[in-house]
């Protein structure tokens, strides 16, 4: 029970938040009430979602004790390999295209909760 619990505390945050992710680059098209503003919005909610994934991908390494510099540089390894796809994936989907700046922005939001001087809770390893 204990490992079950560990298992959900700790890694289904980072694997459902990476299918959402997923799931909204599947989209064909995402239409937005915004008009002239959509462009800056949809930058801006890149950035967002790798910050996100960033800090749980920390959460996860921070969980079993790897140094922070270590956790940080893992963390953003890996939500930078998981934009590339995403992009990838994206130019799969019919009415979406790759664009590789995105990727920068993307690692720019991942940046963002790995450069911050807070601490990422973390759940107890005692579950």
């Amino acid at each position: 029970m204990r490992d079950l619990r560990k298992l959900v505390l700790v890694w289904l945050p980072p694997f459902a938040w990476a299918g959402l992710i997923y799931f909204m680059s599947a989209q064909p098209s995402l239409v937005t009430p915004l008009g002239e503003w959509d462009f800056i919005a949809r930058k801006i909610a890149h950035a967002v979602e790798y910050a996100v994934l960033a800090a749980l991908v920390a959460r996860v390494f921070a969980f079993y004790g790897a140094v922070p510099k270590r956790t940080a540089a893992y963390a953003f390894l890996i939500s930078v390999l998981y934009a590339f796809t995403d992009e990838y994936h994206q130019s799969l989907v019919p009415g979406r295209f790759a664009a590789w700046t995105d990727v920068l922005i993307d690692a720019s939001g991942a940046l963002i909760p790995l450069s911050l001087p807070v601490r990422i809770p973390v759940p107890k390893r005692s579950l």
